[in-house]
């Protein structure tokens, strides 16, 4: 963690940018980045149990989704070694 940046800073980070109200779904790094501000929020202090909660449901999500996008690149690799 930043040491310029407080506790309160990182959890209020979100994986996914907002435009009009919208989530937007985020890129890999960017997923990959924010599971490891939480981890480092977790390992790092001690989060009263409501807000380490809510970063553990956060980064359940975001592993969901990198595992899945990670499976869809394995997908398209698989299939352009096969159109070689």
């Amino acid at each position: 963690m930043d040491k310029n940046t407080t506790l309160e800073q990182q959890q209020e980070k979100t994986p996914v940018k907002r435009k009009a109200n919208k989530e937007i779904t985020p890129s890999f790094e960017e997923a990959l980045t924010r599971l490891q501000e939480i981890a480092d929020i977790l390992e790092n202090s001690n989060p009263p149990l409501d807000k380490a909660l809510t970063l553990y449901e956060e980064s359940s999500r975001l592993l969901k989704l990198c595992s899945t996008l990670l499976e869809s690149a394995t997908q398209k690799i698989t299939v352009l070694e096969k159109d070689n």
